[in-house]
């Protein structure tokens, strides 16, 4: 991949996108807006990052269009520094549109149900043999970019997917604190650090997640395996389709995870108002 170099006098007038974000600006370079990430962890943390995205980059005639993928590397005096992605204008997280009150439900759905068409898209992926065990890793709400007016949606932090012999990143809904933990046999952990493997099934499960959190309104990821279990009798109780049931309770069983996104259309609005989950 590319590598450009900045000056002193050109860092200095980078600053970054938020206090939320301290690593992440908007700059243009060439007469191009481009979104940098700079590199922030330990020597080890920088070099499995430079891996991925050296393979991210390497693979990315192969890889969906949605997935925002790193364009060159940005050196400084202190060396290769960060790296420049596409900007992604008029867009908004995921997260914010399943929030808002000002879309429509129907739209909402639309928007989860083209996260699992992606998801299918990558079953296409892990079948070139050197991007079998191809996963998202970060697969949650805030990093789903959507433009509500062209209907597309974008993948952000792709520099910690599970890419060729690359390094298995944290996910936020794949902590040691995740409802997953509880299930050791299912989701192996990273043994040097804890936290959950990122598989195909681990993908699927955020999906699921994202899903479940859209309808109770409430991160189903942070709770205990019997309110889950709670919350899935009361699911029943309310109506909500079988079948869309049973995957949601794969995710804690022994059955393999199954993408549902063929069944979203069956959540109704009259669903969605019953169904946010009560502590």
């Amino acid at each position: 991949m590319e590598h450009i170099f900045l000056s002193s006098s050109e860092l200095g007038k980078i600053k970054s996108i938020s206090v939320d974000h301290p690593y992440v600006c908007r700059h243009s370079i060439c007469d191009e807006v481009y979104i940098l990430k700079f590199l922030g962890g330990s020597n080890d943390y920088n070099k499995a990052i430079y891996y991925t995205v050296e393979e991210l980059n390497r693979n990315k005639a192969i890889l969906p269009v949605e997935f925002c993928i790193p364009d060159f590397w940005i050196d400084t005096d202190y060396g290769t520094s960060a790296f420049a992605l596409p900007n992604i204008p008029d867009s908004l997280g995921l997260d914010k549109i399943l929030n808002s009150e000002d879309i429509p439900h129907r739209e909402k759905i639309e928007f989860l149900k083209k996260v699992g068409a992606l998801l299918r898209k990558c079953d296409e992926v892990r079948k070139v043999r050197h991007m079998s065990n191809f996963a998202i890793c970060d697969l949650h709400e805030g990093n789903v970019l959507v433009n509500p007016t062209k209907k597309e949606i974008k993948i952000v932090d792709m520099d910690t997917c599970k890419i060729g012999k690359g390094f298995s990143f944290e996910a936020k809904y794949m902590t040691p604190q995740s409802l997953a933990m509880q299930f050791p046999k299912k989701y192996s952990r990273v043994k040097k650090f804890g936290y959950i493997e990122a598989t195909p099934q681990s993908d699927l499960y955020c999906y699921t997640i994202m899903i479940m959190n859209y309808i109770a309104k409430y991160n189903m990821s942070t709770i205990d395996v019997e309110s889950f279990c709670n919350y899935i009798d009361y699911l029943n109780y309310i109506g909500v389709n079988h079948e869309l049931l049973d995957i949601f309770y794969n995710i804690i069983s022994r059955k393999p995870n199954v993408n549902p996104d063929y069944l979203l259309d069956s959540i109704s609005e009259d669903i969605l108002f019953k169904s946010r989950y009560n502590r």
